[in-house]
């Protein structure tokens, strides 16, 4: 090893790092990357010794959770073809603490133009702008693998609940009588299945208020509705306003049995009639007003305030409705029934507002 250390460049910069940068450190590793000296500085910034480090792969030091795979792949490139190497790497200290590096690796050759090893010198950047931007980085690769693979849970907890709305239907089918309660719970699961698909399909795991009302309409109508019919849905909302996360279920499931009762009340063979859906942001008033309109009136007595008239359907959705933040209003019109559901925060919220 004293001859490999005898190279004038490896003993001047290794000495000067030493004595003169206390973030810095030299490591030397030949062919095979296996490492075979390194600095005091490395033992001050890592906490290995030099004893835990002699003999190990270079790959396998300052190794971590979050270390760029991309940035060693081009580093092993540079090694075989023995050229230099110049990048910033994420690396860990012996607890796994992180921190960013310069890495600068240079091979180095003797007399006779045969190379002898590389070396390699770790740069720990302290300015503060660096560091931020550098912490920020990293905060933001952990956030994003967090999103995959949260997108990833939604995705599989929808195709479950699918599955689980299957299996109630051949239940429903094998035994007509149990049809009536099962086709409720059938909507209800494929409710929340649809709540976990929004979920899973958006960026942030996000729920977009333009986008569920539209897809629980859908559902029902396939559900529900005779070939030929349809829900009518019209949507004036912003992409930025979203449904809070404690509430996506519960709205969801009120958007259902609303939407439901509404497809109920079609008559299959009554041209001219139909079932609409609109949603509508109102920036004045900083809502969003859901309306359902159907064919038919309120029964007589009707007040879902004081609960008269009220069916099991609705009082799920009364048990679900948030009471400081959303109302439920029915009123008879010539002809059909309007319902309207108006959100406010903190039930829905504006993108802009909370990031």
């Amino acid at each position: 090893m004293s001859d490999l250390l005898h190279s004038p460049r490896a003993t001047d910069i290794a000495t000067h790092t030493c004595e003169a940068s206390p973030v810095a450190f030299v490591t030397l590793f030949d062919e095979s990357l296996h490492t075979f000296w390194v600095s005091p500085g490395f033992t001050q910034l890592t906490g290995y010794t030099p004893d835990e480090v002699i003999g190990r792969k270079v790959s396998q030091l300052l190794h971590g959770p979050e270390t760029d795979a991309d940035m060693i792949s081009q580093l092993r490139t540079q090694i075989a073809l023995k050229q230099n190497f110049s990048g910033e790497l994420l690396s860990y200290t012996k607890n796994q603490t992180p921190f960013w590096v310069h890495l600068s690796v240079s091979p180095i050759f003797n007399a006779n133009n045969e190379f002898q090893h590389f070396l390699a010198l770790h740069s720990v950047n302290t300015h503060a702008a660096f560091i931020e931007s550098q912490t920020q980085l990293y905060v933001e690769r952990l956030e994003r693998q967090r999103n995959v693979l949260i997108r990833e849970v939604h995705h599989r907890i929808k195709n479950s609940l699918q599955g689980v709305a299957g299996m109630l239907r051949q239940h429903a089918q094998a035994q007509p009588w149990t049809a009536p309660i099962l086709e409720r719970a059938i909507a209800q699961v494929r409710t929340v299945a649809v709540v976990h698909g929004l979920e899973g399909k958006a960026l942030y795991n996000e729920v977009v208020l333009c986008e569920m009302a539209p897809s629980i309409a859908r559902m029902v109508q396939e559900l529900v509705l005779p070939a030929g019919q349809v829900i009518t849905v019209r949507v004036n909302v912003p992409e930025r306003i979203r449904v809070s996360e404690p509430e996506r279920v519960p709205i969801a499931l009120i958007l259902n049995e609303l939407i439901l009762n509404a497809a109920k009340h079609l008559h299959e063979n009554e041209s001219g009639r139909s079932l609409s859906v609109s949603v509508v942001w109102n920036d004045e008033n900083e809502c969003a007003c859901i309306t359902i309109t159907n064919p038919g009136q309120l029964p007589e007595g009707f007040d879902f305030d004081n609960e008269c008239g009220v069916g099991t359907g609705l009082e799920l959705v009364r048990s679900m409705l948030p009471t400081d933040s959303a109302r439920l209003l029915f009123t008879n019109r010539p002809g059909f029934v309007e319902t309207r559901l108006i959100l406010r925060p903190p039930v829905i919220y504006s993108v802009s507002q909370k990031k």
